[in-house]
């Protein structure tokens, strides 16, 4: 079981997670746990997007049952799961043990579909966001994150239902200030560990042109 006295954080993806059969016969489950430049839902008063490259990938990433970490069903050490991060995010391929109640019992959910997405689980600590007030609702750009875990879940109700009411209080404190009415310079947003972001205006422009696309698609549908 994972260390409870580190803040953990989580992020529902509503990407497809789907349950298959390679070319040897394995049964295993894929998806993206995470997706790049993709806006999340409100968290508390701002949204967030995922920057390329920003997760750092752990040594040994464990999948758990819907971040039940009572259900181990695969891990980067001993091969039953790996991690491929490309140009669209970080996609996951689990091999469950179908021998083993935990793992059949996932398999079967994701291939009737009572799962379908995937999430992640990173640590607060450490973690670097940079803020964009000039759009509203603010957006929070992840810019360094540390992951440890991914998860086949069940219900995509992002963030309420994948974090616990303390953790939803801290994402609304993050909330950044508007920038200064007085003409001064902008110093930079306070990040979750108290240090400062440096901007990075390549990173952010893509950031936002996506998140503003999302926006303007969601308006016309």
């Amino acid at each position: 079981m994972r260390n409870e006295k580190k803040d953990i954080e989580l992020r529902y993806t509503a990407c497809e997670v789907r349950a298959d059969i390679d070319s040897e016969g394995k049964p295993y489950l894929e998806g993206y746990a995470i997706r790049f430049n993709e806006p999340s839902v409100d968290m508390g008063g701002w949204v967030e997007v995922v920057a390329p490259g920003a997760i750092k990938l752990g040594e040994d990433t464990q999948a758990y049952d819907n971040h039940n970490y009572d259900k181990l069903i695969a891990r980067e050490s001993n091969e039953t799961l790996t991690l491929i991060e490309d140009e669209q995010g970080v996609k996951v391929r689990i091999y469950p043990n179908l021998n083993t109640t935990d793992g059949k019992d996932t398999y079967e959910k994701v291939k009737s579909r009572l799962y379908k997405g995937m999430s992640f689980g990173f640590y607060s600590e450490g973690a670097v966001w940079e803020f964009d007030t000039d759009v509203e609702p603010p957006v929070g750009l992840l810019k360094s994150a540390s992951t440890f875990e991914v998860s086949p879940v069940g219900n995509p109700a992002y963030p309420t239902t994948s974090i616990d009411a303390r953790a939803i209080e801290k994402m609304a404190d993050r909330k950044p200030h508007p920038k200064p009415i007085d003409g001064g310079e902008d110093d930079g947003e306070v990040i979750s560990d108290g240090e400062r972001a440096t901007p990075n205006k390549d990173a952010l422009d893509d950031a936002w042109r996506n998140y503003r696309i999302s926006r303007i698609t969601e308006q016309k549908s």
